[in-house]
């Protein structure tokens, strides 16, 4: 299918999810790039992504998931360990991240960078072929009141052996089913009564929320607040292996 001027080429359309290919000049690896829409407010789904025990649940083949204590940790920023559950008869993965997240509270977008950890923050096990080449990036972007656009760019080098013949097919599954599998529990029904018991105030107080309430739309105002307005606030953050900033556009 015809490429933009971008070099992303439309690969499949399934279920809601448009999926697109592109390779870098400086790698190998394809970049896969998986967008859709749903019908929920940005804050529900940024709750699901900062949400990190349940990724068993929806991130497609992701075994176990947890935070990673780090010393300079914040409530925004913290280390990430995921085992991912590889085919047979390939050994399964695991892999580190820091991330970097920036919020654009006038625009209603957030971006969460990231990029895996070379250092060995994690011991290595030998049941795992641990993964230290993968970027991903989600963009959440604010439609409307009720209606969010989720793009994942993901690139990721499977690493060992077959790390070349598995990388670009497992790219894209990971993408594709990833994105259907949110959109899924986004919009399934014990989802939404859940959703409507919980509210935003851990999330500002300790980065674990327990989801905001789909009549609130003032997730962005008060998560400067919480940061106590600072316009430039640093983050050493999971999914980027290194130090980077979050930028608060904050309301005049």
């Amino acid at each position: 299918m015809a490429g933009g001027d971008d070099g992303w080429n439309l690969v499949a359309e399934e279920d809601g999810v448009a999926l697109y290919t592109r390779t870098p000049q400086n790698g190998s690896t394809s970049e896969i790039k998986g967008v859709c829409i749903v019908e929920r407010p940005i804050e529900t789904v940024g709750w699901v992504l900062s949400d990190v025990a349940s990724y068993p649940n929806w991130f497609f083949r992701c075994h176990q998931s947890r935070k990673i204590p780090a010393q300079d940790a914040t409530d925004l920023s913290f280390l990430l360990h995921i085992v991912i559950d590889t085919p047979w008869p390939f050994a399964d993965r695991d892999v580190v991240y820091r991330v970097v997240t920036t919020v654009d509270s006038a625009g209603g977008k957030v971006v969460v960078q990231s990029t895996a950890v070379k250092t060995q923050l994690v011991a290595f096990k030998k049941e795992y072929v641990r993964i230290t080449d993968s970027k991903l990036q989600w963009i959440l972007e604010r439609l409307s009141a009720g209606q969010t656009r989720i793009t994942l760019i993901n690139r990721t080098h499977a690493a060992g052996l077959w790390g070349d013949v598995i990388s670009n097919s497992g790219t894209q599954a990971t993408t594709l089913h990833s994105l259907k599998n949110l959109k899924k529990l986004l919009n399934s029904q014990s989802f939404t009564q859940r959703h409507q018991h919980h509210r935003a105030r851990r999330f500002f107080k300790n980065g674990h929320s327990d989801i905001v309430d789909s009549s609130e739309t003032h997730f962005f105002w008060e998560l400067v607040t919480s940061q106590n307005n600072q316009i430039d606030t640093p983050f050493l953050c999971h999914l980027t292996g290194h130090q980077g900033r979050v930028r608060w556009q904050t309301r005049k």
